[in-house]
């Protein structure tokens, strides 16, 4: 749980990051791996679940 989080504020904080590069020069590259890191963070624990039964 505390690992999840962990990668969940980072995912978070590496959007925030991509935004302002967006913002900067246009390219969204950074934006992208950020909002496709924390997807995986999220929907981690339902397919662990899953696996499990």
């Amino acid at each position: 749980m505390f690992a999840k989080t962990i990668l969940s504020v980072l995912s978070l904080g590496l959007i925030v990051v991509g935004l302002l590069y967006f913002f900067n020069t246009g390219e969204y590259f950074i934006f992208a791996i950020g909002m496709a890191a924390y997807f995986l963070v999220t929907i981690s624990g339902s397919i662990c679940k899953r696996m499990n039964k």
